[in-house]
């Protein structure tokens, strides 16, 4: 079997590399070659869909909540999501004239009219732009693919692996739409990376980028709570295993760190439900009464 599954391995919960890590056999002038072109292909494909396709039934509440979070600051529309996926949605935007309603709380169905009776940018572009993080983040999902494979096993399967990745239909599908679909996937992936280098070489600095990274998912979709209990269950049976309980406070640590990253997607807010009963986002316009 590859070292990544023989006994004796660091971690035999995920795919790991003996310890020592051996050192990885840079990528060739080819195989880098091959990356830039995999990456360009898929570039190509995400941004012609993005610019052929037609809005889906959830994109015109996406871009509005995702253009009033990076304009106001304001996150109460569309708060059953976390806010990360619609930053990264709402970043293009400012690049346009857009207008945003001071009432835009309290209109019912301005969602639709938000994005198809814009005075200065017309409908397809304004998709087009909420649709470009959806597509970088297609493209760091594909770096991930690639680190892991190459580390558990060697630079062919890494590229074999990336192809799989950005040539998948389900990626390209979801990629060039504005949703927040995409987000909770790579971090969720990344998280799961970072969290094996750790195990696996005991690297603090993978640990640390373990914890930001749980933050980025958990900030991203609620779906990312899954890996709360999946995560630490792995960490405890390898504590266990080795007779390390310190394994289980390093892991407290990364988790308190993702806490923080979380605080501050959320740009430090803390209310009140009291407060938040009398915010504008539930108050029927016209009047001073309490939600």
């Amino acid at each position: 079997p590859p070292p990544s599954f023989r006994p004796g391995s660091r971690c035999a919960i995920l795919p790991a590399v003996t310890s020592p890590a051996p050192q990885l056999d840079p990528l060739t002038g080819k195989a880098r070659l091959a990356v830039a072109g995999l990456i360009s292909l898929y570039l190509c494909l995400a941004l012609w869909g993005a610019w052929v396709k037609s809005e889906t039934y959830d994109e015109p509440m996406y871009v509005l909540a995702a253009y009033s979070y990076v304009t106001t600051g304001d996150l109460s529309l569309n708060r059953e999501h976390p806010p990360l996926g619609k930053y990264l949605m709402g970043l293009p935007l400012l690049l346009l004239d857009i207008d945003l309603p001071d009432n835009y709380q309290q209109q019912a169905g301005i969602n639709f009219s938000f994005l198809s009776h814009q005075p200065r940018v017309d409908t397809h572009t304004m998709l087009f732009m909420a649709r470009l993080g959806g597509i970088a983040l297609g493209v760091l999902l594909g770096l991930y693919v690639l680190a892991w494979a190459r580390r558990a096993f060697g630079n062919t399967a890494g590229l074999v692996a990336l192809a799989l990745c950005l040539l998948n239909p389900n990626i390209l599908a979801h990629c060039r739409v504005a949703a927040n679909d995409m987000a909770p996937t790579v971090f969720i992936f990344a998280c799961c990376y970072h969290f094996w280098r750790w195990l696996d070489t005991d690297d603090r600095t993978s640990l640390l980028w373990g914890g930001v990274t749980l933050g980025l998912a958990l900030g991203s979709k609620l779906s990312a709570l899954m890996l709360l209990p999946v995560l630490g269950l792995i960490v405890l049976v390898e504590a266990l295993r080795r007779r390390r309980s310190s394994l289980l406070g390093w892991a407290t640590l990364a988790l308190l760190a993702s806490g923080g990253v979380l605080w501050l997607l959320y740009m430090g807010e803390a209310r009140t439900l009291a407060d938040a009963r009398q915010h504008a986002r539930f108050i029927p316009p016209y009047s001073s009464g309490v939600a």
